[in-house]
Parts: structure tokens; C-alpha cells; sequence
């Protein structure tokens, strides 16, 4: 018992000295700090080219809840040991962020082309991978 009540008093406090970071798709701007929701970061990029400083405990990385972002996850710095890691995790209400690492293929609808037989067709100024 003592073990347990040890071990959840040093999570909680971990967790409180935690520093976080907030991702907001729609309304975030990569020019904001990113130190909470209404200042949330925008990109993923942003959160891949950050560099967390996790040498005085666990940072936590927050993506918004209903969000899609069509990028690739890869921070630079995922932390070194048990307590000074990069947690990632969702705020918010609704259904779990999404990451895709794809690019959008939609784009603006006039673009497409019937081609016939219901096969359309667009033309890409990059590659979509």
C-alpha cells in the first residue's frame, strides 16, 4: 500500500510539473507560444521542429479533438528516460484528433475531370506522397 501511494504521489506531481503544448488545426497560429488552448500552435509541424526541453520532467503535447492535419508526426526530440518524455494526447470534446500523412488530393472541385464510366481525373503541380 505504502509502494502505491509513493508511486501515484510522484506521477501526480510529474504530471503537474509537466509543461504542455496545445495543436488546434483551425483555430491555432504557429506564431502563438502554444501554452494553451486559446494560444494552440497550428501545425505539425510546428510540433515536429519545437524543441521541447525535457530535462525537467515529461512534456505533454496536446492535439485538439475533431481535428485532421495532413501531416507527418515526427518531432525532433522525443525525450530520453521514463520521466522526461514527449506524451502525446487529445483535449477537447468530440471524436479523436487525426493525423494523415497524405497530402489532400480534394482541392478546389473544378479541378477534376470526367474522364467517363465515373473515372476522374487531376492534375498535381507536386507529388501526393
Amino acid at each position: 500500500m505504502y509502494k502505491m501511494i509513493i508511486f501515484l504521489l510522484i506521477t501526480f506531481v510529474n504530471v503537474i510539473y509537466s509543461q504542455s503544448y496545445y495543436v488546434d488545426a483551425t483555430d491555432g497560429s504557429d506564431s502563438n507560444d502554444g501554452s494553451s488552448p486559446s494560444s494552440a500552435w497550428k501545425s505539425i509541424s510546428k510540433v515536429n521542429n519545437f524543441n521541447f526541453n525535457t530535462n525537467n520532467g515529461n512534456v505533454v503535447v496536446a492535439l485538439k479533438r475533431g481535428e485532421v492535419w495532413r501531416e507527418e508526426l515526427s518531432p525532433s526530440d522525443a525525450g530520453s528516460s521514463e520521466n522526461n518524455r514527449i506524451i502525446f494526447t487529445a483535449y477537447g470534446s468530440g471524436r479523436k484528433p487525426v493525423l494523415l500523412g497524405s497530402n489532400s488530393l480534394i482541392g478546389n472541385l473544378s479541378e477534376w475531370v470526367d474522364q467517363g464510366s465515373n473515372v476522374w481525373r487531376r492534375s498535381l503541380s507536386s507529388s501526393p506522397l
